[in-house]
């Protein structure tokens, strides 16, 4: 059965604003126990800090922090480049054989076993609702060990000036797209894969579409009270 994994660490002195507490892990795993049906998944936590994680949630150490890279788009925005680390040949050792990287900052909504039970080696977020052509870092699907490319071939010197220069955004994000855009294989929407900013709401206040997994890109995250009281729904399902 393929494991979630998802990162955990802090960098109080470039991403402001930005500390994960663990509840939002703990919430994170509470919406998958309500949403998988298939048996023996594992939510793995990579991370330097175990402080306050609930015992279900599987902690592995950092290999790597890479804090000395910064986002392309300046202090304001975060560096997620140790996550491209899922991609090494040696990932499979503490994330598992095959696995769905996931975002903390998303929204469970539905069932998610489609998004687990996949055949192909990598399925990256896709959609043609994004304005740009890019795979997002938030959500994909791999086999561990199979497009170790994308972790070898990755040096900040050279690397970054080659993706600001073709106008991919974001940073592991960014890398990803410059390497493997685009992916064999996708998810959209029609797999239940939503930006929050896509969906619209009935007179109950409850999401129309079949969403199953809900991203929260930017500053809105669901655990702000400006951006429930904005959209109540948000409480219906990020919750322990």
């Amino acid at each position: 059965m393929p494991n979630i994994v998802v990162w955990k660490w802090e960098d109080r002195k470039h991403d402001r604003g930005r500390d994960f507490l663990p509840e939002y892990y703990n919430i994170l795993y509470a919406m998958l126990a309500r949403n998988i049906t298939v048996p023996d998944w594992k939510l793995v936590c990579v991370t330097d800090n175990t402080h306050g994680l609930r015992k279900e949630i599987e902690c592995v150490t950092q290999p790597v922090t890479l804090e000395h890279v910064r986002s392309l788009h300046g202090e304001a925005f975060p560096s997620c480049y140790r996550r491209l680390w899922n991609f090494s040949r040696d990932a499979g050792k503490l994330l598992g054989d095959k696995f769905l990287a996931i975002d903390v900052d998303v929204i469970i909504t539905g069932n998610i076993d489609n998004f687990l039970l996949r055949e192909e080696n990598f399925v990256g977020w896709t959609d043609p609702a994004f304005i740009w052509n890019k795979i997002a870092g938030g959500l994909y699907f791999l086999e561990a060990g199979t497009r170790p490319d994308v972790w070898d071939d990755f040096d900040a010197e050279h690397s970054l000036p080659m993706v600001r220069a073709l106008g991919f955004f974001g940073s592991d994000q960014g890398w990803l797209s410059y390497k493997l855009y685009p992916p064999a294989a996708s998810f959209t929407r029609n797999d239940g894969a939503y930006y929050s900013k896509w969906l619209t709401v009935d007179k109950k206040g409850d999401i129309k579409q079949e969403a199953k997994i809900i991203s929260t890109p930017g500053k809105h995250k669901p655990w702000d009270l400006a951006f429930q009281r904005k959209h109540p729904w948000v409480t219906k399902y990020w919750k322990l």
